[in-house]
């Protein structure tokens, strides 16, 4: 071949090669071979899809093709072997539908001769799809689709490299090729493999990594500091989908944990700060414990973990405090297994910690003694009682004292007189608050600090929000 014509060959390939690295610097690579002029690029072709776009993986365990029981390689003709390919017998089987947005790429290596792209047409070396989403029989089609291109790309002295870029990142064009996008309504793509199971969480895991790849390389603005800054440096609330720089995100929880403030601790775009203002819930909140701790660090999250359970158990009078020392997790109320609405009847008094696996009543705080069984604090008040009766170092004294330990059971005798007078200062000076059952002194007012609801302290009554002075007129 005339030399100039090399030459206009190997600096059409140049040039191609330099734009498709100037504009995917990390999908290309390229080495030369033994034969002079002759060049192997290695592609990786990114599979991104236009938008969120739902992925049904078949489960084709009886899909046979003949290719694969010919013996033949992928990319081999069964009409070039004079074989009859086996017919395609496809079974109906159980499917896996997903949302995804990039599939895993499929990386092509391709040896370019010295006179391409003018003249001769690239050797297809190998077809891999990473996990193997794509069927042998579908790698074959795609080497088919790679020749075809060259056809039409060389009569206008163009190369394919850029345009299997392009058919790989617009408008679904491979998978419509491949004739697996199924474009009826909204676009889906059906995917065959013989183990879904297997198949589905690669996909995800891909898609994962892919997406917070392309967020890393996005530029947001932060809602707090007014800057725009890469991805990398920021933090997309998965709830929302709201985006902050992690620097403001650090400061603004850091603070509010430390002061105490938990309802607060979560997005801080305008939206989803007032959607938070309407709940009127002070545990509400936009962010996982997973997200938390990536900003905060494990040593605050678990101080924030703390105080919401501690003003859960405020807010809710029905949560008791596990009574095991190391646990101290909230209990919830279960739903009442009796129609009785009285907690103190039978099964209505038992609690199980779910931290502890801990049984226990919840009148007497101790370990479950059925439904049936009386709580043993009347007991213990009246053994108590009928010791401090007795005279001191009396048999009687001595003999309690003996079955349950002396210096245990004056720590008992000291618990007991002290509940005992704060029962009476609570009876004299309190009164318990018609929704919620706590006590409430009278310098507090006639609202109760948990619940919120207005009372009269004299009768008890319940009294309207919107005028509780009503009550006391002489109406």
């Amino acid at each position: 071949m005339l030399q100039p014509v090399l030459e206009s060959c190997l600096s059409l390939r140049a040039d191609e090669i330099e734009v498709v690295e100037s504009i995917y610097p990390e999908s290309i690579s390229t080495r030369s071979t033994s034969t002079p002029g002759e060049l192997v690029v290695d592609l990786e072709l990114s599979i991104d899809l236009d938008s969120d776009c739902d992925v049904l993986v078949v489960d084709n365990t009886s899909l046979q093709q003949g290719n694969s029981h010919n013996g033949l390689s992928s990319f081999d003709s069964p009409e070039s072997s004079g074989r009859s390919p086996i017919p395609l017998v496809t079974k109906p089987q159980p499917t896996k539908l997903q949302t995804l947005s990039h599939l895993p790429p499929i990386h092509v290596s391709l040896t370019l001769p010295a006179t391409y792209p003018l003249y001769d047409p690239p050797t297809v070396e190998s077809i891999i799809a990473t996990h193997s989403w794509l069927s042998d029989h579908l790698l074959m089609t795609f080497k088919v689709i790679i020749l075809r291109l060259w056809e039409d790309c060389h009569l206008n002295e163009e190369g394919i490299l850029s345009r299997l870029f392009e058919l790989t990142t617009q408008d679904y064009g491979l998978l419509r090729k491949l004739g697996i996008l199924e474009s009826s309504g909204k676009p889906r793509i059906r995917i065959q493999h013989a183990n879904p199971r297997l198949l589905v969480p690669l996909l995800e895991s891909h898609n994962t990594l892919a997406k917070s790849k392309q967020f890393e390389q996005e530029s947001f603005p932060c809602p707090i500091c007014l800057t725009t800054l890469k991805g990398v440096r920021c933090l997309r609330i998965r709830s929302c989908g709201h985006v902050c720089c992690r620097a403001c995100l650090k400061e603004f929880w850091e603070m509010s944990i430390r002061q105490g403030e938990v309802g607060v601790v979560g997005c801080v775009d305008e939206e989803c700060v007032k959607t938070g203002a309407k709940t009127k819930d002070i545990l509400w909140s936009s962010v996982s414990e997973d997200e938390v701790k990536l900003i905060v660090g494990e040593e605050l999250t678990a101080r924030w973990k703390q105080l919401r359970h501690k003003r859960l158990v405020e807010k809710d009078p029905t949560i008791v405090i596990c009574p095991i020392p190391i646990c101290q997790a909230p209990v919830f109320k279960p739903p009442l297994v009796t129609g009785d609405e009285d907690e103190d009847a039978g099964w209505n008094r038992l609690r199980s910690c779910q931290a502890c696996s801990y049984s226990f009543c919840v009148l007497c705080r101790r370990t479950w003694h059925g439904p049936l069984s009386s709580c043993e604090t009347n007991l213990k008040a009246e053994l108590i009682e009928s010791y401090l009766a007795m005279e001191p170092d009396s048999a009687g004294r001595r003999e309690i004292e003996s079955r349950y330990g002396r210096s245990y059971f004056q720590k008992l005798i000291a618990a007991y007189q002290e509940a005992k007078l704060n029962k009476e200062w609570m009876d004299k000076s309190t009164m318990a608050c018609p929704g919620c059952n706590t006590r409430v002194e009278k310098s507090a007012g006639m609202k109760c600090a948990r619940c919120g609801m207005h009372f009269c302290f004299r009768c008890g009554a319940k009294l309207k929000t919107e005028n509780p002075y009503l009550h006391f007129s002489d109406k």
